[in-house]
């Protein structure tokens, strides 16, 4: 039976993204990495997360995750570092988040919690959105969602906290 699974877990997550190599550059040495998402031209956002403020100490922030394994985040209330800051993710971080939003099924997902529109004002909203290829999700997250979109979010912050940031607001 646990082999059924196991056989089941794979062939959704290997039919979830598609993958495509490319060289890995700075990220892994002179092998190639299987990317979960699109290496355009351009940088393009590839992972973001939003967390709102509420009446009380919850933190607000706002990170985004970009292509060229870029990272932007701007802290705005009760986080340790407030302003506006970047820093580099490796692909293997990038593939990471991605690969806990296909095991979490993310993309399945509703749009909204929580999905009957009830509404209480003072609790902080987390909106968080994966692209990956053929695959785009956003998701707002008042309240009532699934404890697995709750590990995500927190799986995105554990990430974040790892990076090493660099100021991009002008000296005061």
């Amino acid at each position: 039976m646990n082999r059924i699974i196991f056989a089941l877990f794979i062939i959704t997550f290997a039919g979830a993204c598609h993958k495509k190599s490319i060289p890995a550059g700075n990220n892994a040495s002179n092998s190639s990495v299987k990317l979960l998402f699109d290496q355009p031209t351009v940088p393009a956002e590839v992972i973001s997360i939003k967390r709102t403020a509420c009446f009380g100490r919850c933190p607000a922030y706002t990170a985004k995750f970009f292509s060229d394994g870029k990272v932007t985040y701007k802290g705005d209330a009760n986080v340790e570092r407030r302003g506006n800051y970047t820093a580099m993710a490796s692909t293997q971080v990038i593939n990471g988040i991605i690969k806990k939003a296909i095991e979490i099924k993310y993309f399945d997902m509703a749009d909204v919690y929580p999905v009957d529109g009830e509404k209480i004002a003072d609790l902080p909203t987390t909106t968080t959105s994966v692209y990956c290829i053929g695959h785009s999700k956003k998701i707002t997250n008042k309240y009532k969602a699934p404890d697995s979109l709750k590990t995500l979010e927190d799986f995105i912050d554990t990430e974040l906290e790892k990076l090493k940031y660099t100021s991009t607001d002008p000296q005061r």
